[in-house]
Parts: structure tokens; sequence; C-alpha cells
């Protein structure tokens, strides 16, 4: 039973994940992959902040969960992994903490 409500909540997580991505503006769209994706292609550990300095500042985002997304996207598919957490320097995220990654 655990796992099929296990695996309907990841089904709902990856539809919402997709909607959030598609939903997206298509310019931010595309510069948070590519942000994303240089990110990985560096084989250097990086944050959300990272990302977020990457996009052009005349760009927003629909949704604040856009690159949390991608991220999550990335990780789902083994292209990244987790390598822990670390304090955000975004006041905008009251110094909590992001998860760092890495190219897998």
């Amino acid at each position: 039973m655990h796992s099929t409500a296990s695996s309907a909540g990841q089904h709902l997580r990856d539809e919402g994940t997709a909607r959030v991505i598609e939903n997206s503006p298509a310019d931010y769209r595309a510069a948070a992959i590519a942000a994303v994706d240089l990110l990985i292609a560096t084989r250097r550990a990086f944050t959300a902040d990272e990302v977020h300095d990457l996009i052009p500042n005349d760009l927003t985002p629909h949704s604040p969960n856009v690159v949390p997304a991608i991220i999550g996207s990335r990780a789902r598919t083994g292209q990244i992994v987790s390598m822990g957490r670390a304090r955000t320097n975004r006041a905008s995220r009251h110094a909590s903490k992001n998860q760092v990654w890495r190219a897998a």
C-alpha cells in the first residue's frame, strides 16, 4: 500500500514539475535551462543561487519554483546528485539552506 501511495505522490510531483516548467515564459525557461546545463557542464558544485545569478535580471518567472523544478528534473534523470546543503546568500531566502548539486 505504501509503495502505491508513494508512486502516486511521485507521479503528481513529476506532473507538477513539468507543468511549472512548461508554463514559465519561454525566454525565462530557456535561460534557466541553459544556466543549469552550463553549471552541470562545469562539473563544479552549485546551488540554485548560481543558477539565478546566470539568468538575466530582465527576465522574470511566473513562479519561484521554475529553477527548483528544472534542478529537480535533472536530479531525477540522474544528471546531477546532491552533495548536501549550504546557506543561501540571497536576502529574499532569509538565510535558508539550499541543496548543493554537482554533475553525476
